[in-house]
């Protein structure tokens, strides 16, 4: 089966051509038993006004043809997992993921928090009235939560866990994001609103965490301008590619099953700039400079601490 007719069949035709307004169409009395209401779903049918509260936002559609789904899959997951290739081959890449027998796994508090708060993430997750609530784990921030929580109890190579802790630098400028522009409107059970903004909280803290208590460090130390420079371009260049395999090559996949708009990857989010076929590309350059970033602020904490204490 070609690929456009895979994803196309993932949907069993119950996606819109568009995704429907933010609000329910404005119509006159007459209209409204003409036409109808606004439509989210086909086969069969199901208004828009009948989901739960904020739920005609995440509703997935074919804003996107299956063919133009399948192409920017194949492409966007070609070239990023030719950059991953190619980064991998540069030597000082390999060099710094070998720790100077430091103790990279964090405390048992800093462990048990990101338990704590994925246990609970999933627990809202599972009890949630919202249909396909479930499905929003794949989020960024929800997935960093499972990242600490595999940095912190998951046995592995030291360079595997530094590598996760090196990319959290770069996804943590994606937490900032939240708190100018997170939707509350889907949570509905009790405390579950005052939970979403203390995690994101907390999240915020972890990666300081991990250069704070020397878990891993940002910078290479002792080389030249330009050698760092190179480095920190590479780290984020990784953090990009494998963030843009995992939402193209899973997650969009993931959204026609669903039937939801998981992290907008089958349409744009309203209010941004970008709103034509090219905003997954578009955004593509945005992401860059988000994990920039997040990396720079990574850099300046580092370069901070180690002014005031020479032992980082």
């Amino acid at each position: 089966m070609e690929l456009p007719l895979f994803l196309e069949s993932l949907a069993n035709d119950r996606l819109m051509a568009n995704p429907p307004t933010n609000v329910e169409t404005e119509k006159t009395y007459l209209s409204l038993m003409m036409e109808g209401r606004d439509v989210c779903y086909n086969n069969p049918t199901v208004y828009c006004e009948d989901l739960p509260l904020g739920g005609r936002g995440n509703v997935a559609s074919w804003f996107l043809s299956p063919r133009r789904h399948a192409v920017e899959l194949v492409i966007v997951v070609s070239v990023w997992s030719l950059v991953l290739f190619l980064v991998s081959l540069l030597p000082k890449a390999r060099s710094f993921t070998k720790r100077r027998g430091k103790d990279t796994k964090p405390t048992a508090i800093v462990s048990f928090t990101a338990l704590a708060n994925v246990l609970i993430l999933v627990a809202y997750k599972w009890f949630s009235s919202t249909v396909g609530q479930m499905y929003y784990i794949v989020m960024p921030c929800n997935m960093q939560w499972f990242m600490h929580l595999t940095i912190a109890f998951l046995p592995m190579p030291t360079r595997f866990r530094d590598a996760m802790m090196q990319l959290m630098m770069c996804y943590q400028a994606l937490v900032w994001t939240v708190f100018f522009t997170g939707d509350t409107r889907g949570l509905n059970l009790p405390l579950e609103v005052t939970w979403f903004w203390l995690n994101h909280a907390i999240l915020v803290l972890y990666p300081f965490y991990y250069i704070a208590s020397s878990k891993t460090n940002v910078m290479l130390g002792g080389a030249s301008f330009v050698g760092e420079l190179t480095y920190q371009c590479m780290m984020i260049l990784k953090a990009c590619a494998i963030f843009a395999i995992f939402y193209f090559a899973i997650v969009t996949p993931l959204c026609f099953v669903s039937l939801l708009n998981l992290n907008y990857m089958t349409s744009p989010c309203p209010g941004t700039p970008f709103q034509t076929e090219n905003y997954r590309i578009q955004s593509q350059g945005l992401f860059v400079v988000f994990f920039s970033i997040g990396r720079i602020v990574a850099v300046l904490f580092e370069v901070v601490l180690r002014r005031r204490y020479k032992t980082l």
